[in-house]
């Protein structure tokens, strides 16, 4: 994994300006507490990024890796697991690029699609790029 600061450096840099998905050290102390709650960090887990749409539906991007809340379930994939990241939807013509609101990741033998906050695609996709 690429250090902490070089990813936050990459988010600050990109001038992407969200509602929802924010560097976790400038994330509200209590959305951070909601999630710390149900992420059960692993030791020397950091904290990098996080989209926070609701309480029923958020994700975590960690030094190790990648925590999606759904309703009731936290799923989580180690980064090193991850194969490919694909704007799949975007490159087959399906979406406009200011409509892209995921990204397709390949893990081991399946794919999962991402939902990300509206605008924020091409920041995300070339961080998640860039840690796997």
């Amino acid at each position: 994994m690429k250090t902490v600061s070089t990813v936050e450096a990459k988010f600050k840099r990109s001038g992407i300006k969200s509602q929802a998905t924010k560097l976790w050290r400038e994330t509200d102390h209590s959305i951070r507490d909601l999630i710390l709650e149900k992420a059960h960090l692993q030791l020397n887990e950091e904290p990098i990024i996080n989209y926070y749409r609701n309480p029923l539906f958020w994700w975590l991007l960690t030094n190790e890796r990648l925590l999606i809340f759904n309703t009731d379930d936290v799923v989580f994939y180690n980064l090193a697991d991850i194969t490919k990241v694909e704007l799949k939807a975007l490159f087959e013509g399906n979406v406009e690029k200011q409509d892209c609101t995921s990204v397709h990741i390949y893990v081991k033998d399946r794919y999962i699609d991402l939902d990300l906050e509206n605008g924020t695609w091409p920041i995300i996709y070339n961080i998640l790029r860039f840690v796997t």
